[in-house]
């Protein structure tokens, strides 16, 4: 595979990952936005390991579980947060599946977030550790918190 990290802004096409058959084991769900995927990687997102395969698995899961769950409730999201949204390993999966949505992305850091804002056209904002102190500049139909909730205390899950 080919190592994407060192280059802020370069591009990687999905046809290679499609040539090798990558494309077609992501899930039926987001296989269909595969093509609508900005590709475009922050040069240091935390959660690219050095395998593209690997890194937009991830993101097509997540687009996998979030469709799974819009079925079942039979919703259409038009407010979307993705919520400890990093460098947008699930952020570019939302763009493309929801094009017309309001998506916002937050996360601790400033420079994901300009990345994210600049490459996927998402609103921002800048969390924080104060769980009490948090306060979301808009209100959302869906609301993505993947892994954030695995690095707080049980009392900062129910707050």
């Amino acid at each position: 595979m080919t190592n994407l990290a060192p280059d802020a802004h370069r591009s990687h096409s999905f046809e290679r990952l499609r040539n090798i058959g990558a494309l077609e084991r992501l899930p039926v769900a987001a296989q269909p936005f595969a093509n609508f995927v900005n590709p475009s990687l922050a040069p240091d997102d935390e959660m690219y390991e050095g395998s593209d395969d690997h890194y937009i698995s991830c993101g097509a899961s997540a687009l996998n579980l979030i469709m799974c769950a819009l079925q079942a409730t039979q919703a259409s999201p038009r407010a979307i947060l993705d919520f400890g949204a990093g460098a947008g390993r699930v952020t570019r999966w939302l763009r493309a599946a929801f094009p017309s949505a309001d998506i916002g992305a937050c996360d601790l850091r400033e420079r994901d977030m300009a990345f994210c804002r600049n490459q996927f056209q998402v609103e921002t904002w800048i969390s924080g550790i104060d769980i009490a102190a948090l306060e979301a500049p808009n209100t959302y139909d869906l609301v993505w918190v993947s892994s954030v909730l695995t690095h707080l205390s049980a009392q900062n899950w129910a707050d």
